[in-house]
Protein backbone atom coordinates (compact mmCIF):
# COMPACT_ATOMS: atom_id res chain seq x y z
CA UNK A 1 0.00 0.00 0.00
CA UNK A 2 1.03 3.09 -0.99
CA UNK A 3 1.28 6.29 1.19
CA UNK A 4 -1.56 8.55 -0.76
CA UNK A 5 -3.96 5.36 -0.34
CA UNK A 6 -3.15 5.36 3.59
CA UNK A 7 -3.75 9.34 3.46
CA UNK A 8 -7.14 8.84 1.81
CA UNK A 9 -8.13 6.03 4.12
CA UNK A 10 -7.21 8.26 7.34
CA UNK A 11 -9.02 11.00 5.65
CA UNK A 12 -12.33 9.14 5.25
CA UNK A 13 -12.15 7.61 8.87
CA UNK A 14 -11.80 11.35 10.02
CA UNK A 15 -14.53 12.38 8.02
CA UNK A 16 -16.93 9.54 9.24
CA UNK A 17 -15.56 10.08 13.08
CA UNK A 18 -16.17 14.15 12.02
CA UNK A 19 -19.52 13.58 10.59
CA UNK A 20 -20.72 11.76 13.76
CA UNK A 21 -19.96 14.46 16.27
CA UNK A 22 -21.61 16.89 13.98
CA UNK A 23 -24.64 14.47 13.86
CA UNK A 24 -24.75 13.97 18.06
CA UNK A 25 -23.83 17.82 18.83
CA UNK A 26 -27.12 18.54 16.62
CA UNK A 27 -29.30 15.94 18.03
CA UNK A 28 -27.82 17.43 21.89
CA UNK A 29 -28.54 20.98 20.46
CA UNK A 30 -32.22 19.52 19.09
CA UNK A 31 -32.99 18.38 22.39
CA UNK A 32 -31.50 21.04 24.31
CA UNK A 33 -34.06 23.65 22.30
CA UNK A 34 -37.09 20.95 22.94
CA UNK A 35 -36.54 21.16 26.82
CA UNK A 36 -35.96 25.30 26.63
CA UNK A 37 -39.29 25.65 24.71
CA UNK A 38 -41.12 23.12 27.56
CA UNK A 39 -39.79 25.08 30.11
CA UNK A 40 -40.71 28.21 28.38
CA UNK A 41 -44.44 26.62 28.12
CA UNK A 42 -44.29 26.01 31.81
CA UNK A 43 -42.96 29.19 32.56
CA UNK A 44 -45.72 30.71 30.59
CA UNK A 45 -48.65 28.78 31.91
CA UNK A 46 -47.03 30.09 35.98
CA UNK A 47 -47.32 33.57 34.68
CA UNK A 48 -50.76 32.92 33.05
CA UNK A 49 -51.95 31.42 36.57
CA UNK A 50 -50.60 34.41 38.79
CA UNK A 51 -51.96 36.91 36.41
CA UNK A 52 -55.23 35.13 37.10
CA UNK A 53 -54.40 35.54 41.26
CA UNK A 54 -54.02 38.80 40.80
CA UNK A 55 -56.62 39.79 38.95
CA UNK A 56 -59.15 37.71 41.45
CA UNK A 57 -57.18 39.71 44.58
CA UNK A 58 -58.29 42.90 42.80
CA UNK A 59 -61.62 41.87 42.45
CA UNK A 60 -61.58 41.21 46.07
CA UNK A 61 -64.44 43.42 47.98
CA UNK A 62 -63.42 44.64 51.57
CA UNK A 63 -66.45 43.26 52.47
CA UNK A 64 -65.59 39.85 51.19
CA UNK A 65 -62.53 39.63 53.26
CA UNK A 66 -62.78 37.86 56.63
CA UNK A 67 -62.17 39.89 59.82
CA UNK A 68 -62.51 38.76 63.44
CA UNK A 69 -63.24 42.32 65.67
CA UNK A 70 -61.64 42.02 69.00
CA UNK A 71 -64.04 41.77 71.78
CA UNK A 72 -64.90 44.09 74.09
CA UNK A 73 -65.54 41.99 76.84
CA UNK A 74 -62.32 40.18 76.54
CA UNK A 75 -60.63 43.28 76.26
CA UNK A 76 -59.07 43.32 79.85
CA UNK A 77 -56.58 45.72 79.17
CA UNK A 78 -58.18 49.36 79.12
CA UNK A 79 -54.89 51.36 78.09
CA UNK A 80 -54.94 53.23 74.55
CA UNK A 81 -51.93 51.84 73.43
CA UNK A 82 -52.95 47.99 73.21
CA UNK A 83 -51.88 46.68 69.43
CA UNK A 84 -52.11 43.41 68.81
CA UNK A 85 -54.10 40.64 70.69
CA UNK A 86 -53.26 36.79 70.34
CA UNK A 87 -56.19 34.36 69.51
CA UNK A 88 -56.74 30.97 68.48
CA UNK A 89 -57.72 30.55 64.99
CA UNK A 90 -58.68 27.01 64.46
CA UNK A 91 -56.20 25.26 66.36
CA UNK A 92 -53.18 27.97 65.79
CA UNK A 93 -52.68 30.86 67.35
CA UNK A 94 -52.93 33.89 65.48
CA UNK A 95 -51.82 37.70 65.84
CA UNK A 96 -54.62 40.14 65.00
CA UNK A 97 -54.12 43.90 65.14
CA UNK A 98 -56.05 46.70 67.45
CA UNK A 99 -58.66 46.62 64.89
CA UNK A 100 -58.80 42.36 64.35
CA UNK A 101 -57.57 42.40 61.31
CA UNK A 102 -55.33 38.79 61.10
CA UNK A 103 -51.52 39.81 60.57
CA UNK A 104 -50.44 36.48 61.14
CA UNK A 105 -51.30 33.02 62.09
CA UNK A 106 -50.86 29.30 62.23
CA UNK A 107 -47.27 29.72 63.08
CA UNK A 108 -47.76 27.94 66.72
CA UNK A 109 -50.31 24.91 67.14
CA UNK A 110 -52.10 25.30 70.27
CA UNK A 111 -53.71 21.62 70.63
CA UNK A 112 -50.42 20.74 72.88
CA UNK A 113 -51.30 24.06 75.64
CA UNK A 114 -52.80 23.53 78.60
CA UNK A 115 -56.29 24.19 79.13
CA UNK A 116 -55.76 27.67 80.63
CA UNK A 117 -53.45 28.67 78.35
CA UNK A 118 -56.23 27.60 75.26
CA UNK A 119 -58.74 29.53 77.49
CA UNK A 120 -56.70 32.73 78.00
CA UNK A 121 -56.02 32.52 73.91
CA UNK A 122 -60.04 31.97 73.34
CA UNK A 123 -60.90 35.26 74.86
CA UNK A 124 -57.78 37.04 73.64
CA UNK A 125 -54.27 38.08 74.57
CA UNK A 126 -54.12 42.14 74.39
CA UNK A 127 -50.05 43.62 74.23
CA UNK A 128 -48.45 46.74 72.98
CA UNK A 129 -45.78 45.87 71.39
CA UNK A 130 -44.55 43.13 68.52
CA UNK A 131 -41.65 42.08 70.85
CA UNK A 132 -44.16 40.92 73.27
CA UNK A 133 -46.12 38.92 70.37
CA UNK A 134 -42.80 37.24 70.02
CA UNK A 135 -42.03 36.18 73.30
CA UNK A 136 -45.62 34.97 73.79
CA UNK A 137 -45.29 33.17 71.00
CA UNK A 138 -41.77 31.67 72.23
CA UNK A 139 -43.26 31.12 75.02
CA UNK A 140 -46.08 29.17 73.77
CA UNK A 141 -43.82 26.99 71.41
Amino acid sequence: MDVTKIFALLCGFLLIICLTLSITCLVVMRNAVDETSAWQGRAEALVDELGGCVEAMKNIEAEDLPVIAPDEDNNTDTDANVRYCLRLVGDSIGVYDADGYLIKGGSVHASLLPAAERERLTAGIWVKTWKEIEQLLQDFE
